[in-house]
C-alpha cells in the first residue's frame, strides 16, 4: 500500500511526491492495456486543494506530452471529486467531468487502453465513466516511451491530508 500524506508547509504552488511505475521503464500502448489501483482518500484534509493521480504520458508527440490520467481531488470542506482526462502541455483534448465520490471508501479506478486504435476508457468500480480516442491516435500507437505515474500534490501550502493507493497494477495485451 502507497500511503500519501503531507503535513509540513511545502510554500505556494503545487508540491507532489509522485512515485514512477518503472518495470518496464517505458512501455508502448499494448503494455499498458489495463492500469488500476484502489485510492481511498481520508476524512482529514485541511488547508487547501490535496489530490491523489495515476497517469501514463509520452514526449513522442514533437517534443510536446501527451497524457492519459484520472484524479482525485477535494477542497478543504468539500466533497472528493474523481476526474479522468486526456491531454497534454498543448491543453486538454477530453475530460470526464467531475464526479462526486466518499471519503474514506476504497474505490477502484482504471485506465484501459485499445492497443489497435489507441481508444481510451476509463473505469470507476469496473462501471465505465468515459471513452475517447485521442486526434493524434496514430502518434499514441507508435509511441514506445510511455511512462506510469502515481503522484499525492498539495495546492496551497499549510495542507494537510491522507490518501491510500493499493493494488496498482499495470496489464498489458494479450
Amino acid at each position: 500500500m502507497f500511503v500519501f500524506s503531507n503535513g509540513s508547509d511545502l510554500g505556494p504552488g503545487w508540491n507532489c511526491g509522485s512515485l514512477r511505475l518503472k518495470k518496464p521503464q517505458q512501455r508502448t500502448l499494448a503494455q499498458l492495456q489495463q492500469f488500476e489501483a484502489r485510492w481511498r482518500f481520508a476524512n482529514d484534509l485541511k488547508g487547501g486543494r490535496a489530490t491523489i493521480e495515476m497517469n501514463f504520458q509520452s514526449w513522442s508527440f514533437d517534443g510536446h506530452v501527451e497524457a492519459a490520467a484520472c484524479l482525485v481531488y477535494a477542497d478543504y470542506g468539500s466533497q472528493p471529486m474523481l476526474e479522468c482526462n486526456v491531454g497534454g502541455d498543448l491543453g486538454s483534448q477530453y475530460g470526464t467531468g467531475p464526479q462526486e465520490i466518499a471519503y474514506d471508501t476504497w474505490y477502484t479506478i482504471r485506465i484501459e487502453a485499445d492497443p489497435l486504435t489507441a481508444s481510451l476508457r476509463f473505469y470507476l468500480d469496473n462501471n465505465l465513466i468515459g471513452n475517447y480516442t485521442p486526434s493524434q491516435a496514430a502518434g499514441w500507437l507508435a509511441a514506445d516511451d510511455f511512462r506510469s505515474y502515481l503522484a499525492g500534490c498539495n495546492r496551497d501550502s499549510g495542507t494537510f491530508s491522507t490518501r491510500y493507493l493499493d493494488d496498482v497494477r499495470i496489464t498489458p495485451a494479450q
